[in-house]
């Protein structure tokens, strides 16, 4: 239905409830950091956003520069000051010196000299690379390739230049460095500034190392679930060092295979040094292989995307030759060269090479630095200042301060003179998105223990639920229809777990009898929609099974609807029939459309308050009051029938999520304002009347209020809720039944015909039909039972609900299950009803099938104890109202709807109504039938009918193109007393696919 995915998207929510409590316990033990509080199993995730660093320095603002979240499963705390980050990185390093190793980096963790855990081998590794390629002696000795490069990177920007050509900083700066360390590795470039593809192909690598590597995973916030790599971020990341160590693999063996052979000079490069000191490891430094290339990796990941199109932003103007072609000046580390010097300390404080990892972003922006920290100052901030970047100083610390900070710092500091760098994160959302996976991954361990559970009982078959909605999804806008499809598939006794709520659906009359026949007393309590609240503690209709509902259920079958009651009651319904049939009349004289629905309404309406107040709540010619109460009515039914989270999910119903208890008890109070003042008016006239007054069924249930024992509870409350049952259920139901027979009968002419027929030969044309006839009326009572047949009034019935496991056909029904009885599935079942969609009454004259609770395929006001009560009264006036307004007019529709067919889509609700449009609300008179039949015998043999879709077209239809009316001329009688009515053009039958009489 269509509130489907607002109700298990509300019940994830709540769902994780238990688990928030559970962690707000447990945080209430031990004095963390402040910040903000997790929700349910994702915990701060979804504050993080697309920038996280920017949302962290948000949220410290508010809880201070020492703050802790839990990310997933996994505490976090967060520093955003100097003097906190000291007491971490210095103060206390010893016991931080250990990195978190993101899950996706895998095996390279083990080999990789920023995540190995501190420790002999770390201690052996780094020390390698602070004294054989990091050393200022080192450095020193490779001035002149630097130099060498820089030079070759100036040559190409100037070439591009004198070309008129764009300069992508990004990737020259790349190239450069990338072939700066190439060389320094390995004596020789990996590519060259004029191979673009090359160039753009490695960096595109590098990105991508560094993308997944910071991406948000499941698994590092969610430690359990690492072993599956839900996201994929191993692999892929996997994938992508293969891809380098392919290009490591190849140089590692070129030199092994020309160890001994060079000649002359040879460079001393890093590879070289590496590969002597494996030769004598004692492995404390563990130098095969793969360390090597996660050595190669980090090295060049590290410091060739460091320097990337963002540096852009340090404003450092771009190496240019001297006139003299003198190297850049400054080149020499750059000493003379302070206030370039201090616009890259700016930018690397303003925007953090690493701030996604190790929060130097937000220190970074602190008020210290003058202003508000948050606008970049052309480095005379730092002029003034001796912070460096070398972690010595805690309030600019790009790099980060004591063991663990980031080796390559020298030749980082010398390149950001002219390539600053940027924060570079790669969230992407996927925050949000890992928020959502957790709370999918929650559901899965419910979904399994409900297997489990399952698994245990014989429940009948049915669909498999998913987790937490169940089979929700399912249902659709038209449950009856969704239920029916899938009964073909899982039989006519199906489960279904809506919800947290076992469901059962009976769809065939044989499964039905064993529920509302055989173990009626097991299923005679209702399952009341929580959307009814206290109403459901009095009415009759959702009461459950009990001496208090036995005692207002024999009230109302003995002072109300018991067959004394009902002929006492004769007259006013006759007098209620006659201003139905006047009010139409006047209408078809002044030419005015008549809206079936609702004068059916009112009269039933009126019928049911004169027979309890002993007046008309309303009249016909008052269509404001009419249709005012009609909508308050169709509005109840429709918000008890509309699906509602707390009947899903009932430990939630205390909250009424969806607001239906709230919205139902203000019509409900809409109701009884009337029904207060109605009570509170016979209260004060009682004794005061004059002459013979009128023993209405509200001073009965007064009178029995009086002497009650407290056995039916009648007080004011349980009152109103009666009369509510009575107004809703009685009025609606039997007005909804006169609307779909007429719109049935209208577009199938022929039993149009065959039921005003039959009125006109067994009532005639000179008195009004009386109930008593109604037991002559064969054709119009298959009439109202084929209508009942494919429109049943409650397409559900009112749901039972089992008091106690029992076993039925072999399946278990357990205990607090739901029963749905779909009697739509069974009126339209192929198999008890041939050509089950079409209307057709007459199936109903040669087979004895009831609607009163004997034959179960036919079972619209129900079966067993709990059958509707008002049954007998709404097989009166059901059958008189429609005969009435057949014999006394006939009938056409609007041109438009004549055209285009008339609108029979089913409005779903506790009563299943027939959805209107504007241009299919009314019905036009024809011709109208003198009350007191001077002229009906003029007009008895000439009916107008409009052609039914399923009707052949007759010859004169044809040539006269489509005529609204066929006059019909003698009818010729048949063996059921019925009338086959011949088309007078060319004496054809006019009823062939209607296949009457029946066969």
């Amino acid at each position: 239905m269509a509130s489907a995915l607002f109700l298990w998207l509300s019940w994830l929510v709540l769902s994780l409830l238990s688990i928030y409590l559970l962690d707000l316990l447990a945080h209430s033990r031990r004095r963390l950091p402040p910040g903000p509080r997790p929700l349910p199993l994702i915990g701060s995730l979804h504050l993080l956003g697309d920038q996280p660093h920017r949302s962290l320095a948000g949220l410290a603002k508010t809880y201070g520069p020492l703050m802790s979240l839990r990310l997933g499963a996994v505490t976090t705390v967060v520093v955003s000051s100097p003097d906190v980050a000291r007491e971490f990185l210095q103060k206390h390093d010893a016991v931080f010196a250990t990195r978190s190793a993101p899950d996706a980096a895998g095996d390279h963790t083990r080999n990789s000299v920023p995540w190995l855990p501190p420790g002999p081998r770390w201690r052996e590794l780094r020390k390698i690379m602070a004294t054989e390629l990091l050393a200022t002696h080192r450095l020193d000795a490779l001035h002149e390739l630097r130099q060498e490069k820089v030079s070759e990177l100036v040559d190409h920007v100037a070439r591009l230049a004198r070309d008129g050509a764009a300069v992508d900083v990004g990737r020259v700066a790349f190239t450069t460095s990338l072939n700066l360390l190439s060389r320094t590795i390995f004596s020789r470039d990996l590519t060259s500034l004029d191979d673009r593809g090359a160039s753009k192909e490695f960096q595109q690598v590098v990105t991508d190392i560094m993308g997944a590597a910071g991406s948000p995973n499941l698994s590092d916030f969610f430690p359990a679930l690492a072993a599956a790599d839900l996201q994929g971020w191993r692999r892929r990341l996997a994938g992508l060092f293969e891809r380098l160590h392919r290009v490591f693999d190849a140089e590692i063996e070129h030199r092994r295979r020309v160890a001994g052979e060079e000649h002359g000079k040879v460079k001393d490069d890093f590879l070289r040094v590496l590969l002597r000191l494996a030769a004598r490891d004692d492995d404390t430094a563990g130098l095969d292989d793969d360390t090597l290339r996660s050595v190669f990796t980090r090295v060049r990941a590290a410091a060739d995307d460091r320097p990337s199109p963002e540096s852009s932003r340090g404003r450092c103007p771009t190496p240019r030759s001297g006139g003299d072609g003198r190297p850049p000046p400054g080149s020499e580390g750059g000493g003379g060269l302070s206030g370039m010097r201090a616009a890259a300390t700016e930018s690397g404080g303003f925007s953090g090479a690493c701030a996604q990892r190790r929060r130097w972003w937000r220190a970074g922006r602190l008020g210290r630095w003058g202003g508000t920290g948050s606008g970049y100052r052309d480095g005379d901030g730092d002029d003034d200042d001796d912070g460096d970047r070398d972690g010595d100083d805690d309030g600019d610390r790009e790099e980060g301060p004591g063991p663990k900070v980031v080796t390559p710092v020298g030749p980082m500091v010398d390149q950001a003179q002219c390539d600053l760098d940027g924060p570079r994160l790669y969230c992407n959302g996927g925050f949000v998105s890992l928020a959502f996976m957790a709370c999918a991954l929650s559901l899965l361990s419910v979904y399994l223990l409900d297997l489990l559970a399952q698994s245990r009982r014989r429940l009948p078959p049915g669909p498999h639920p998913l987790p937490l909605i169940g089979s929700l999804h399912l249902l659709g806008d038209q449950p009856h229809r969704s239920l029916a499809g899938l009964a073909k598939t899982y039989g006519p006794l199906m489960s279904l777990r809506l919800g947290a709520v076992t469901t059962v659906v009976v769809s065939s009359p044989d499964v039905a009898r064993e529920f509302l026949q055989k173990h009626d007393a097991v299923f005679a309590t209702r399952s009341a929609p929580d959307a009814s609240g206290d109403h459901a503690r009095n009415s009759v209709a959702l009461l459950p099974n009990s001496p208090r509902w036995r005692e207002l259920r024999k009230i109302m079958a003995t002072e109300l609807f018991s067959t004394s009651r009902l002929d006492a009651l004769h007259e006013l319904r006759q007098e209620k029939v006659v201003e139905l049939v006047d009010h139409v009349a006047r209408l078809a004289r002044e030419g005015a459309a008549v809206d079936v629905g609702r004068v059916a309404f009112t009269t039933s309406l009126n019928l049911l308050s004169h027979t309890i107040f002993s007046r008309d709540l309303t009249s016909l010619d008052d269509h404001g009051a009419s249709k005012e109460f009609q909508q308050v009515v169709t509005d109840i039914m429709g918000a008890a029938g509309s699906p509602n989270l707390s009947d899903f999910f009932p430990a939630l119903a205390a909250a009424d999520l969806q607001g239906w208890r709230r919205r139902l008890a203000g019509l409900f109070e809409r109701l009884r304002r009337v029904f207060d003042a109605e009570i509170e008016h016979r209260r004060r006239v009682v004794g005061k009347e004059h002459g013979k007054v009128k023993d209405d069924f509200l001073r009965v249930l007064l009178r029995l209020a009086a002497r009650d024992d407290d056995t039916a509870g009648l007080h004011d409350d349980a009152l109103q809720s009666i009369f509510t049952d009575l107004f809703a259920a009685g009025s609606d139901t039997s007005s909804s039944t006169v609307e779909w027979a007429m719109a049935e009968l209208l577009r199938n002419p022929l039993p149009m015909a065959k039921a005003c027929d039959e009125l006109q030969r067994v009532i005639g044309s000179t008195r009004r039909i009386e109930e008593s006839d109604i037991g002559r009326l064969p054709y119009l009572q298959a009439v109202i039972k084929e209508t009942f047949r494919l429109h049943p009034p409650v397409p559900f019935l009112l749901p039972r609900q089992a008091t106690t496991t029992i076993q039925i056909l072999g399946y278990t029904i357990p205990k607090g299950a739901k029963v749905f009885i779909n009697v739509w599935a069974m009126g339209r079942d192929k198999d008890i009803w041939p050509e089950a969609e079409k209307f057709m009454p007459e199936r109903f004259l040669e087979r004895a099938t009831d609607f009163k609770g004997a034959d179960f395929e036919l079972i619209p006001f129900g079966a067993g104890r709990r059958i509707c009560p008002g049954l007998p009264l709404a097989v009166r006036m059901v059958h008189v109202v429609l005969a009435s307004l057949l014999i006394n007019f006939k009938w056409r529709l609007p041109v438009k709807v004549e055209r285009d067919g008339v609108n029979m889509t089913e409005k779903f609700g506790l009563l299943q109504s027939k959805e209107k449009d504007r241009s299919d609300l009314a019905y036009v008179i024809n011709a109208v039938k003198d009350l007191m039949g001077a002229a009906a015998a003029t007009t008895a043999t000439n009916l107008t009918i409009l052609p039914s879709p399923r009707v052949r077209k007759s010859k004169c239809e044809e040539a006269h193109v489509m005529p609204t009316t066929a006059k019909l001329h003698t009818p010729a009688t048949t063996k059921h007393g019925l009338t086959d009515y011949v088309a007078s053009c060319d004496n054809e039958a006019h009823i062939q696919d209607n296949k009457w009489p029946p066969s």
